[in-house]
Order: C-alpha cells, then sequence, then structure tokens
C-alpha cells in the first residue's frame, strides 16, 4: 500500500511548458520601459541599494567620529579652549557608533520589507498563472 507522502507526481501534460522564472524574465531594460509595470525593476536593484545604504553608514560613522574627534582636539589645542565643546566631541565619538547600529537596523528592515512585498507579488503572480 502506497503512503499518502509517497504519492507519485501527476504526468505531464503534452505541449510547450511554462518559461523557467529567468527566461520569462524581462532584461533590466526592456524592464525599465514596460509602462504596463509587468516587470518589476525594484526587486533587482535592492541588493545594490543595500550596499548603497551600507556604504553611506559607514561614511557617516566616520564623518561622525572623525567630527567628534576634531571637536575633542580643536578644543584642547585651541587658545579659546572650552570644556564643554570637549564633552560635546566625546559625546559625539561615543553616540555616533549607537547611532548607526539604530540605522542600521531600521533601514535593513525597511530592505527586508521591499523584498517580502516584492516576493509576495512574484508569488501570487505565479499561484495567478498556474490557475489560468
Amino acid at each position: 500500500m502506497q503512503q499518502p507522502w509517497q504519492q507519485q507526481a501527476a504526468p505531464q501534460a503534452p505541449g510547450p511548458q511554462p518559461a523557467a522564472p529567468q527566461e520569462a524574465a524581462k532584461s533590466f531594460g526592456k524592464a525599465l520601459f514596460d509602462f504596463k509595470f509587468e516587470a518589476y525593476v525594484t526587486p533587482r536593484l535592492l541588493g545594490i541599494l543595500y550596499g548603497v545604504f551600507l556604504v553611506v553608514l559607514v561614511l557617516g560613522v566616520l564623518v561622525g567620529i572623525g567630527g567628534g574627534l576634531w571637536n575633542v582636539l580643536d578644543a584642547l589645542t585651541s587658545s579659546y579652549s572650552s570644556s564643554s565643546r570637549v564633552v560635546a566631541g566625546l559625546v559625539q565619538v561615543v553616540v555616533t557608533p549607537f547611532a548607526a547600529a539604530l540605522y542600521l537596523l531600521v533601514g535593513r528592515m525597511y530592505f527586508e520589507i521591499l523584498a517580502v512585498v516584492f516576493r509576495g507579488v512574484a508569488l501570487l503572480d505565479s499561484i495567478d498563472k498556474k490557475t489560468r
């Protein structure tokens, strides 16, 4: 007796089979000028946009920490020395990495939400094509 999990796949109907997702996908250039919005460009760009996001984040952290250290050194070496400038520079050096971590978390969540939305649309599209 055959168990339910051992069922054989149904035989394929003769004739042309649906194209694989890679073959069915339009090229990037064609997708940009698709005025019916049948092909999406954003999912293809998410990895690149996330990389740009990370580069901007790292540059911001370097500028923030560098600016804080500059304030501290400038306050200590200038004739007009202020303890508040030293404290502000130190606070900036300490707070910048935490702010960057929060920014990274929120940005990653944003990109994941975009990916889930587009993946859901692609799955719904494949279900729609199978039911027609």
